[in-house]
């Protein structure tokens, strides 16, 4: 009738909202999405990102000169969200979402430190380089490809520390 108030329930409310969410997900067309999350129905103007960022990590082993190196590491924000479930219904998975900010792509490169107090006077470390990152599922390994040794340190700049 015209005129006539609707009335919806928190569970009709609920049921839309885990369906809009679903929808967003790609998990009522497939079970398992191809890509990460990088928009929600919900909030269409919020987006995902995640970038590999340059630091300045120090390289250690114990009776050695600490080295500073310049690496990256993975840094973003990426969606996830967990839908309060009706008692006493038993949980269901797909009424929660994590990613995380992930490595996708990693290599190593050697780093040779002096170690003037140990047996040992040279020792090498490997120390992972992230080349690139991505939104993931927090609670699965990502598919990483491993880059190779990097054996030529002409590009890195090293800076001994005084221990």
């Amino acid at each position: 009738m015209i005129g006539e108030k609707y009335c919806y329930s928190y569970s009709h409310v609920l049921l839309l909202l885990i369906t809009l969410i679903a929808i967003a997900t790609g998990q009522i067309l497939d079970d398992k999405p191809t890509r990460h999350l990088d928009h929600l129905a919900l909030f269409p103007e919020k987006k995902t990102w995640c970038d590999v960022k340059q630091i300045q990590q120090e390289v250690a082993l114990p009776g050695c000169h600490s080295k500073l190196i310049p690496n990256t590491v993975c840094f973003g924000q990426c969606f996830s969200y967990s839908i309060p479930q009706s008692m006493p219904d038993k949980a269901d998975p797909h009424l929660q979402y994590c990613e995380c900010c992930k490595p996708i792509r990693l290599s190593q490169v050697k780093v040779t430190l002096t170690c003037p107090r140990n047996d040992v006077k040279v020792m090498d470390k490997l120390v992972e380089v992230v080349e690139a990152c991505d939104c993931q599922k927090c609670f699965e390994d990502p598919p990483i490809q491993d880059g190779a040794i990097i054996d030529d340190f002409s590009y890195y700049s090293y800076y001994e520390d005084d221990i």
